[in-house]
């Protein structure tokens, strides 16, 4: 997985997460904390071992500039 490295308002993001130590199959929950100039969090929907996470045009396009 490839963490994204740069995005504008309004874009859609998807990423998938793996975590040996803590698999969405054993019933872990997936966050993503991203601290700037405001805070957003994202819950991720399990597939199998692996969390997907999705940040939405919609959601993005009210984001503050700047570096998070």
């Amino acid at each position: 997985m490839t963490e994204i490295q740069d995005f504008r308002a309004g874009d859609t993001l998807t990423w998938t997460k793996s975590s040996s130590d803590y698999p969405a199959s054993d019933g872990w929950t997936g966050k993503y904390h991203l601290s700037g100039p405001q805070q957003i969090e994202t819950t991720a929907v399990a597939n199998g071992e692996d969390y997907d996470f999705e940040l939405t045009a919609q959601n993005s396009a009210g984001y503050a500039a700047g570096e998070y």
